[in-house]
């Protein structure tokens, strides 16, 4: 892998919490962010391939 995606959506702030917490196990990969709480980044298309 070369990145390693968090994609959440936590409007009290726990899911973001544990799923950083969780990655946060996982060393040396950069680490990018994607929090779908607003509607703007709901509707944002991503896409995403997994290397193993």
């Amino acid at each position: 892998m070369k990145k390693l995606h968090l994609v959440y959506f936590s409007p009290s702030g726990s899911t973001e919490k544990i799923v950083k917490a969780v990655a946060s196990v996982i060393k040396g990969l950069p680490v990018e962010t994607h929090n779908l709480l607003t509607s703007s980044s709901r509707k944002k298309k991503y896409s995403f391939i997994a290397f193993f």
